[in-house]
């Protein structure tokens, strides 16, 4: 058993070495013009929009920085600072799809779709509600 497990550890080390030494990148595509939408979310890794809170600040320095590479942008949930998006936005002249975080707790759920509605009837996008596939919420 200690045979091929070692086996398979080496075959496995020599292809990922033979992966990295390829050396083969791929460059991003040529766009022309800016692109159509972008998934936007103000937080610095995945977290859940009850785990912290985006402030203006950095949604308006987010947004400045994406602004000029695309005309819309559409975000992930409703909460957690995220609410701030679809106005700050338009400063942006940038059109939003609001989206809301569904997971288990229906009483979250119910303050994450009243919060995506309040904000699609504010802003000139439009409303997604779904669940993400994989979730583990």
């Amino acid at each position: 058993m200690r045979l091929a497990a070692a086996v398979v550890a080496l075959v496995a080390c020599v292809h990922a070495g033979f992966w990295a030494l390829s050396g083969e990148r791929s460059a991003a595509p040529d766009v022309a013009g800016p692109i159509a939408s972008v998934s936007y979310t103000p937080f610095s890794d995945s977290s859940h929009p009850d785990s912290v809170q985006a402030t203006a600040d950095r949604i308006r320095a987010d947004l400045k920085v994406i602004a000029p590479y695309t005309a819309a942008i559409r975000t992930y949930s409703s909460t957690g600072g995220v609410e701030l998006v679809p106005a700050i936005a338009e400063e942006f002249g940038l059109k939003v799809t609001v989206g809301a975080w569904i997971d288990k707790d229906e009483k979250r759920n119910e303050r994450e779709i009243k919060a995506a509605i309040e904000r699609h009837w504010r802003s000139a996008g439009s409303l997604n509600l779904g669940v993400r596939v994989g979730a583990s919420h």
